[in-house]
């Protein structure tokens, strides 16, 4: 998958779209995945090669954001696309107007190459 790709499905902006459209093309949930799901976490981060912009929903209580990794060691035949989920909140300190993003999930996906 290609990087202009992944941001026209983390631009949907909804964890129900985006599971969608990477199940069409292919993609296994890999959070939970018998064999897949052992990936390491660390490894993923290191082989990112690319990442989308953020991208919030229409009431912008969400954050999404996409990368593309590279090859992971022991899966080199699989192509590892994650998707990170960041909560949107408005700072409580009173003199301080800005939002904070938190990440509360991220979603991996793999699809054999």
């Amino acid at each position: 998958m290609t990087k202009e790709e992944l941001t026209e499905i983390v631009k949907l902006a909804d964890k129900t779209a985006i599971d969608s459209k990477l199940e069409k093309r292919g993609y296994i949930y890999c959070n939970g995945h018998k064999k897949l799901g052992k990936v390491g976490i660390v490894s993923l981060v290191q082989s990112v090669i690319c990442e989308t912009e953020d991208y919030s929903d229409y009431e912008r209580k969400h954050l999404y954001s996409g990368c593309i990794c590279g090859s992971v060691a022991g899966y080199e035949n699989y192509e590892f696309i994650f998707v990170e989920v960041y909560d949107i909140k408005i700072s409580t300190d009173p003199f301080d107007n800005e939002e904070i993003a938190r990440q509360t999930r991220m979603d991996v996906w793999a699809k054999e190459l």
